[in-house]
């Protein structure tokens, strides 16, 4: 086992999305959305980025939604990485209830929170610490299964991102409804962007930060 790892958790680029619709989960009312120009430049820009910071993969982990599988294919090619593994639980946020209105209405009606009881209870929506868990007990699985890797690699969503980051820095805390203004609000990575984390050898966090254009990040995009 390595000292130290270094984890890269990759946003997906910009999105297709002329419409402005709100588009979380693949499928949902025949709404799946793939990068746009931008988006494919900006997964070149990363994927260059972590070239010249010297990071090597033996693999690359991803969610299987069109979006993340897109970019990981860019990062990919350009890091030489051959072995790629889609996961489901790096999926997005399953919050099904308002897929297909405005981004406008989202984040003007909702504050862009599907986190509230209504949502959870009338349309089962995931809930703020089971998506956080979900990341993290994705992320020791992967950890577990590359234990002399020294740079580790994952390509996700947003919201599941920024609450991962909130549970890394602090297990102890379950996160509810309450935390989501400030998990919004603050470090929040836009399209493009990454997380780089080093551990010690118990998966203790030594350091985090953003990297990608207009880093660091601070509120969420839409």
């Amino acid at each position: 086992m390595v000292s130290f790892q270094t984890f890269y958790i990759v946003r997906h680029g910009d999105l297709e999305n002329p419409n402005k619709i709100v588009y979380n989960w693949d499928g949902i009312r025949g709404i799946t959305l793939g990068l746009s120009e931008k988006g494919k430049r900006q997964m070149e820009k990363m994927g260059d980025l972590l070239k010249q910071k010297g990071a090597s993969f033996s693999k690359i982990y991803s969610s299987d939604f069109l979006r993340t599988r897109e970019s990981t294919k860019i990062l990919a090619k350009i890091l030489k990485i051959k072995k790629v593994v889609f996961m489901k639980q790096l999926r997005d946020v399953f919050a099904p209830a308002l897929i297909g209105i405005p981004l406008s209405e989202l984040k003007e009606k909702y504050g862009g929170n599907v986190y509230t009881d209504y949502f959870i209870k009338k349309f089962h929506h995931e809930t703020i610490e089971q998506v956080a868990r979900r990341y993290y007990q994705t992320f020791l699985k992967i950890i577990r299964e590359n234990l002399q890797d020294a740079d580790l690699i994952m390509v996700g969503h947003g919201d599941p991102i920024r609450f991962f980051i909130a549970k890394l820095k602090n297990l102890q805390k379950e996160l509810t409804e309450e935390d989501y203004p400030n998990l919004a609000q603050t470090d929040y990575l836009k399209k493009g962007q990454a997380w780089e984390i080093k551990l010690d050898q118990n998966n203790n966090l030594v350091r985090a930060q953003i990297l990608g254009e207009q880093s660091p990040s601070s509120s969420r995009d839409y």
